[in-house]
């Protein structure tokens, strides 16, 4: 099985020096056979940000890591 590409868009709140944003985010990601992957999204402060994907077996939940050098960052997600 082939890896899949596709086009991701959504929003998220993030606490950042005690101040709460909404930002919108666009992006890309592909997901491998083992449904693992990797994500690059746009809109988030700071620029571009990419990140390993663990999404669950339905695809409507999973984690995610950055992966951007001196940057640490961990986020769940759901649908």
């Amino acid at each position: 099985m082939q890896a899949s590409a596709c086009c991701a868009q959504g929003k998220q709140t993030s606490l950042r020096h005690a101040i709460a944003q909404r930002e919108r985010l666009s992006g890309t990601y592909t997901l491998d056979a083992n449904c693992t992957g990797t994500m690059t999204l746009e809109g988030q402060p700071g620029g571009t940000a990419h990140w390993d994907v663990f999404p669950t077996n339905d695809g409507r939940n999973g984690r995610m890591i950055r992966t951007d050098s001196g940057v640490t960052g961990v986020r769940s997600f759901e649908q």
